[in-house]
């Protein structure tokens, strides 16, 4: 069972999370670091969006856990809804990361902007078209996607740790807006849980499904 759950935690400035991740304004990361003290270690929420506005945060995201057996160490549940999904249309936005592993020169494996490697091979063909390819091929065979729009796209700063030392790396984000038609109803609430694209650790590709 999927279920679709809400969380609040307000006056974040007592938290710890607050004090020490040191989130130098990437909003994503904080989110991060807030799951990680609510839970007490790794969170059951894979993806997950949120709003951040003075000093309350709210996150929202699929898991396969029922709430009532959920003990948060921080902040309280208040929305928590099965969700079931059958074969038909559905309306839906995400914001993702549209993104492609590559090698660069020296061989290492490397996240580059899926429209920044697409146009290395075709040239001039739109942003929003290579960004919509991307999404429908995460999204097959489960599901298929009409009227589709990407509404919005830019860059963000997000913050990364590796070995104790903080950087800041350079991602695309795209908002997609469309209608979905689902053909597996159980293959496509997998992706749900999991996410679509990456970072979804840090605030994006949770697909809001009406």
């Amino acid at each position: 069972m999927l279920y679709k759950v809400k969380i609040k935690v307000s006056d974040l400035k007592k938290s710890l999370s607050w004090r020490r991740s040191s989130w130098g304004g990437d909003e994503g990361y904080l989110a991060h670091a807030v799951l990680y003290e609510m839970f007490d270690g790794p969170p059951p929420l894979h993806s997950y969006s949120f709003t951040l506005s003075r000093g309350t945060i709210v996150i929202e995201g699929y898991t396969e856990r029922d709430c009532k057996d959920m003990s948060l160490k921080l902040g309280k549940i208040i929305e928590c809804s099965p969700l079931s999904l059958k074969k038909g249309e559905y309306s839906f936005n995400l914001t993702a990361c549209p993104v492609a592993w590559i090698r660069n020169e020296d061989g290492k494996l490397i996240e580059q902007d899926v429209y920044s490697h697409v146009s290395r091979r075709m040239d001039n063909l739109p942003r929003d078209l290579v960004y919509a390819g991307w999404l429908t091929g995460k999204l097959k065979p489960s599901a298929s996607v009409h009227n589709l729009k990407v509404r919005t796209w830019h860059q963000d700063m997000v913050r990364r740790t590796k070995a104790r030392k903080s950087y800041f790396i350079r991602k695309p984000v795209a908002q997609f807006k469309g209608i979905l038609e689902i053909k597996d109803p159980h293959s496509f609430e997998r992706k749900l849980l999991k996410g679509i694209g990456r970072h979804k650790g840090f605030g994006y590709g949770m697909m809001r499904v009406n």
